[in-house]
């Protein structure tokens, strides 16, 4: 293993507009299939439409109106529930 990184190194270093290029053409050739997926991703790509994590966040914004709504804080009160109950 140690070899290979050897070797990349060694390629990189000698070789760096090489290696631009072909991120570049990764890239390119890329780009198509990532277009597909505009419709199934949203949020930044993170979300999946129809999923439970989707819904909760929109009805979290819906709700819950704040300026950042993916940093919700909640906090519970209790009059009988103490932080030190066992149960």
């Amino acid at each position: 293993m140690n070899r290979a990184f050897s070797f990349l190194s060694s390629v990189a270093t000698r070789h760096p507009w090489k290696i631009v290029a072909a991120w570049d053409l990764v890239m390119i050739v890329a780009a198509p299939f990532a277009m597909r997926f505009e419709d199934i991703l949203s949020g930044a790509g993170w979300d999946v439409g129809g999923s439970d994590s989707k819904q909760a966040r929109e009805l979290i914004e819906r709700e819950l109106p704040q300026t950042f709504p993916q940093n919700l804080v909640a906090v519970f009160h209790s009059d009988q529930a103490t932080v030190d109950d066992d149960q």
